[in-house]
């Protein structure tokens, strides 16, 4: 990061902790700074690329050069945005009911067990009322479990294994090959919690 921002920007220092303070300010600034930001993408480079490229574009729309804290979070809140709607046009012509099913985790915790997963999702048919593909969908599903068992085979939920401690993710679209129990724990995956008002 520090290096892209010494091209970018032209800064000749050595420390990357005081080319990261030249290009932030009001609560960004050091370790601690830094650390606000990883938090908000996946922990990997690219995410971090994106998130500091969108809030430095928000910063100059501004008339800014240094970037703070509401840059950030609004470009973190619109990218985890684009990936949930990225997420629901690869895969609502074979799951019509999914914007309805992801509206229904909306604000809830980002951890849930089965049976608080399984309750949350109960709303989603109320809410397609006037979506002809998703009440069809929602007659043919009946069950809560295949429900979960969509949500788990598009990546919107990860379980959580009970020898490792682990959630595993799926995003191959395939059905799973084992049941839900109600007392398995479920994750909504990071990348959806701003969009879906998750902390």
């Amino acid at each position: 990061t520090a290096n892209r921002l010494r091209a970018v920007f032209r800064i000749d220092l050595e420390q990357s902790i005081k080319v990261w303070d030249r290009c932030v300010a009001s609560g960004l600034e050091g370790k601690e700074g830094f650390r606000k930001c990883l938090r908000l993408t996946l922990y990997r480079p690219r995410d971090l690329l994106i998130l500091l490229n969108d809030a430095f574009l928000r910063a100059s729309q501004q008339g800014r050069e240094r970037i703070v804290l509401s840059d950030i979070e609004s470009s973190a809140k619109a990218i985890s945005s684009h990936r949930l709607d990225d997420l629901r046009k690869e895969y609502t012509k074979a799951l019509p009911g999914l914007p309805y099913l992801s509206q229904s985790l909306n604000g809830s915790d980002p951890s849930l067990l089965v049976s608080e997963a399984i309750e949350l999702l109960g709303a989603a048919p109320a809410k397609a009322e006037h979506d002809q593909a998703a009440q069809q969908y929602f007659t043919l599903t009946k069950s809560s479990e295949t429900l979960l068992k969509d949500l788990y085979s598009v990546g919107l939920i990860g379980i959580k294994d009970r020898a490792s401690g682990n959630y595993v993710f799926s995003h191959d679209g395939r059905d799973p090959q084992f049941s839900f129990r109600s007392d398995d724990t479920v994750l909504i995956h990071p990348c959806y919690w701003l969009a879906l008002n998750v902390s």
